[in-house]
């Protein structure tokens, strides 16, 4: 048991379950196990894992920090919401054929989400829907300097010079 790890613990607990130190042993072997399950939320990441952590351990050490872990997965899923938002507007804006429906859902987007890539690279594919070639490919390559790894705008640009500029 003194080499502090919870196969020797329980080894001990086992093989001694009368000592005066199987109390001390259980305490160890608590912690060792606090120690298992912290990982293991560590290892998911997610907010029930950490809440199933503060449920089984409620006095341990890492107590504030799974608290911590949790608010930052939930701003995560908040702004993950809202990306998924914005997708759902823009698929809608897309579908939308007259024009000045068009121009009603973009402002409306850009009222509510301003510079965010999704707009501005609705605003490219609106230009390029508009035969507005060189309005487009200039908003198309503010958002690749803005946002240098967004792989959709890359994609779509690529398609957009394919097809508009061969």
């Amino acid at each position: 048991a003194r080499e502090e790890n919870k196969m020797g613990v329980l080894d001990f607990i086992d093989a001694f379950p009368n000592s005066k130190y199987v109390a001390d042993a259980t305490i160890l072997l608590a912690r060792f196990e606090a120690e298992e399950s912290w990982q293991e939320a560590q290892r998911k990441n997610t907010i029930s894992g950490y809440v199933s952590f503060k449920y089984k351990f409620p006095d341990s050490i890492y107590l504030d920090e799974a608290n911590s872990k949790i608010q930052e997965l939930k701003i995560k899923e908040k702004n993950r919401s809202k990306i998924i938002e914005v997708y759902a507007s823009l698929n809608k804006a897309l579908i939308i054929e007259d024009f000045e429906e068009q121009d009603i859902a973009f402002e409306s987007l850009e009222a509510k989400y301003g510079s965010n890539k999704l707009v501005l690279l609705y605003k490219a594919i609106l230009y390029g829907q508009r035969n507005l070639l060189k309005k487009a490919q200039t908003v198309f390559l503010q958002v690749l300097k803005l946002y240098p790894d967004y792989a959709d705008a890359h994609n779509i640009y690529g398609r957009f010079l394919a097809y508009n500029m061969k």
